[in-house]
């Protein structure tokens, strides 16, 4: 909560253990402004019932970000989990280029960049992209590897090798090392 309320500077002559049972009590979407001005009364603390409302609805806006982000997270994770660490890189640059691609299509045709601002813009874009190819490069060239892995170790399969000589073969054509 960036902006000070009135509820803040009555809630600062508290504890420490009092404000984070009031925050507790704000948190939970059961209860009301009367729950919220009646443990303020208990308190001896006095404020109007409009500040606890604004009070309360900016605590709630607060925590409904940290949820979305929470959230957010969580997404990702569940990509890193799916897909390995790998997806991970994708996901977020996806994201970035979402990101980029909403700021241009909100953007106004009468609405003027500096030139700075779009120079920036358009390396962002660039440096995306350049990702976004490495990436699929990369992507590729494992592929290859993994084509080539299954090819050698077929082949060491039917020239009689054993199973340990087998698994580094694949080692070997995937540049895994010990």
């Amino acid at each position: 909560m960036s902006r000070k309320y009135k509820v803040d500077e009555v809630l600062a002559e508290l504890s420490v253990d009092e404000r984070a049972e009031y925050d507790a009590l704000s948190r939970q979407p059961a209860s009301t402004i009367d729950d919220l001005m009646q443990w303020l009364f208990d308190h001896d603390c006095k404020v109007s019932r409009g500040a606890v409302w604004k009070h309360r609805r900016n605590f709630q806006d607060t925590l409904d970000g940290v949820r979305k982000s929470a959230e957010l997270a969580r997404a990702f994770a569940d990509v890193a989990r799916e897909g390995g660490i790998e997806s991970l890189g994708e996901a977020s640059l996806a994201r970035f280029q979402q990101l980029m691609t909403e700021k241009l299509l909100r953007m106004n045709e009468d609405e003027e960049l500096d030139a700075s601002e779009l120079m920036k813009l358009s390396i962002a874009m660039n440096s995306a992209a350049s990702t976004r190819q490495r990436i699929e490069s990369v992507k590729a060239e494992y592929a290859k590897r993994q084509v080539e892995a299954v090819k050698q170790a077929e082949q060491a399969v039917q020239a009689g090798s054993s199973g340990q000589t087998v698994v580094d073969t694949i080692k070997r054509a995937l540049g895994i090392t010990e």
